[in-house]
């Protein structure tokens, strides 16, 4: 070995022993950035999951509030159809989402994502066969339509809360308060001043959530920048 390739070997030697090791800063922001990805990646968009429901809450129901007046604006039956649909549609992209999230999941943590996200479509359909039903047993149209605007109120409450056992969520938490509290309160009231106020209270406060949520993300994304 020549004098020239000895020193070079023995600079690069103290290169790397003089480096300094990572600050305990710098490794707190990887952990804290890695965190991020994997809630990203195991967790359910809130935007898309308030943006969705907001939209279908805030215009269905005032479609049906539309339906319901003493000289409606547009015939009840074709409201009843469009929210219907925008149902069907809400109903799919939130479990396109769903199934986004739980995909990164694995054991029972899967699972119970994948048992939670059927939970949604199979207890709004139980709870709107019950309705028709009670119809078809000669339950008077103004209490059937108060029902079924505030049994799935009270039902999404219940069933945010249970999702915010299940990611720790406050915020999906307090919005169940909300929502059992709004469809309670909501049936007190008569058709179609119940719609309005599920589509202000109920579809106006998801849509502000969705708005309130892209902005954080917004704001981490610049943070990390």
């Amino acid at each position: 070995m020549s004098q020239s390739q000895g020193v070079a070997m023995t600079d690069r030697s103290q290169d790397v022993v003089s480096s300094d090791p990572p600050s305990p800063e710098l490794l707190l922001a990887l952990v804290e950035g890695q965190q991020r990805r994997t809630e990203h990646l195991t967790t359910p968009d809130p935007r898309v999951m308030y943006g969705t429901w907001g939209v279908v809450w805030f215009a269905g129901h005032l479609l049906l509030f539309l339906g319901g007046l003493a000289d409606p604006l547009l015939p009840l039956s074709a409201a009843l159809a469009v929210f219907f649909g925008m149902l069907v549609v809400g109903n799919a992209v939130v479990g396109v989402e769903l199934v986004r999230a739980f995909h990164g999941l694995r054991g029972d943590s899967r699972r119970f994502g994948i048992l939670y996200g059927l939970t949604w479509p199979i207890g709004m359909t139980a709870v709107s066969l019950v309705v028709v039903a009670a119809g078809a047993h000669g339950l008077p149209d103004p209490l059937a339509g108060m029902l079924f605007a505030t049994l799935p109120a009270v039902l999404t409450g219940v069933l945010l809360m249970a999702g915010a056992a299940l990611w720790d969520s406050r915020v999906d938490f307090g919005l169940g308060c909300w929502f059992a509290v709004l469809g309670t309160a909501s049936a007190f009231t008569s058709p179609p001043t119940t719609n309005l106020l599920l589509s202000l209270l109920g579809g106006g406060v998801l849509l502000v959530a969705a708005l309130v949520a892209a902005l954080r993300r917004s704001g981490r994304a610049r943070g990390e920048g």
